[in-house]
C-alpha cells in the first residue's frame, strides 16, 4: 500500500464521531447543542490540519537529469512534520514495543497481515485522539460561552422586568 493509503484511516474514526455529533447537535438543545457545535467545529479544525499535513507530506526522492542521479527532499508542510512527529513518537515509542513485543505476544509481526491491520487500527486510532481531544476542549468552550451569554442576558431581562413592573403599577 502506499503511504497516501496508509493514512487514509488517520481521520476514520473522528469522522465516525463528528457524523454521532451532528446528529445529536441536530436534535439537542441548549447546552447540548452548544457543546456538540463547539465539538464539530473545533474537532473539524483539528482534522482539517491532519488532512493538509497528510497532502503535502516530507518527500524524499531521485531525480534523472542529464544522465545523473540526484537525491532530493521537499520539506512538506509544518503540519506534517508535528503530525509525523507525534505519530512516530507515540507508535514507536509507546505501541510497538508492547505490541511486538514477543513476550507479551508471541508471533506478531509488523509484516503479517493480522500484525499490520493490527497496528494500522491503532495508528488510525493514536492520528483521531489529538483530533478527538480538541473537539472535546472546543465542546466545552461553547458551553461555558453560552453559559456566559445565558446569564448575562438573565441578567438584563432581570433589570428589565423592575423597570417595566413599578411603571406598570404607577
Amino acid at each position: 500500500a502506499s503511504n497516501d493509503q496508509k493514512r487514509i484511516p488517520g481521520f476514520a474514526p473522528s469522522a465516525i464521531a463528528f457524523q454521532i455529533a451532528l446528529i445529536v447537535m441536530l436534535r439537542g438543545q441548549g447546552g447540548r447543542r452548544a457543546f456538540w457545535c463547539g465539538f464539530l467545529v473545533c474537532g473539524l479544525l483539528a482534522t482539517a490540519t491532519f488532512v493538509w499535513a497528510m497532502s503535502f507530506p516530507e518527500v524524499i526522492g531521485i531525480s534523472f537529469r542529464n544522465g545523473s542521479m540526484t537525491l532530493y527532499k521537499t520539506p512538506g508542510s509544518p503540519l506534517y512534520t508535528i503530525w509525523h512527529g507525534y505519530t512516530d513518537f507515540v507508535v514507536k515509542r509507546l505501541v510497538e514495543p508492547i505490541i511486538l513485543d514477543p513476550r507479551i505476544n508471541p508471533g506478531a509481526n509488523r509484516d503479517s497481515l493480522v500484525g499490520g491491520l493490527f497496528i494500522g487500527g491503532i495508528r488510525s486510532v493514536i492520528w483521531s485522539l489529538p483530533q478527538l481531544l480538541l473537539a472535546v476542549i472546543g465542546g466545552f468552550a461553547a458551553v461555558l460561552t453560552v453559559g456566559w451569554r445565558n446569564r448575562a442576558s438573565a441578567g438584563r431581562s432581570h433589570v428589565a422586568a423592575t423597570a417595566i413592573l413599578p411603571a406598570a403599577n404607577g
